[in-house]
């Protein structure tokens, strides 16, 4: 049982495959490419998204002087290692 990196290894496998049936043409693979082009989606928001958090979480360490404030970001900061960790 792998305890870390399962969220990882999902979005290289949805990468690869999106590249092996974006030359597929048959009528058949219209749903595969529906729900690969959902799953691509779906994986560049939680990109988009980590990325906006750790920009906001840095800034909020770097640059706040209340102890508060810093303590959330950096409880933030684990939140979004322990999903792409999971």
């Amino acid at each position: 049982m792998k305890l870390f990196g399962m969220q990882m290894e999902l979005v290289g496998k949805i990468l690869i495959a999106k590249r092996s049936v974006a030359t597929m043409g048959s009528a058949s693979s219209m749903k595969e490419k529906i729900e690969l082009a959902q799953q691509f989606s779906r994986i560049v928001m939680q990109a988009i998204a980590t990325i906006l958090g750790l920009i906001g979480c840095f800034l909020v360490i770097l640059y706040s002087k209340d102890a508060t404030a810093s303590k959330a970001a950096f409880g933030i900061l684990g939140v979004i290692f322990g999903y792409w960790m999971r």
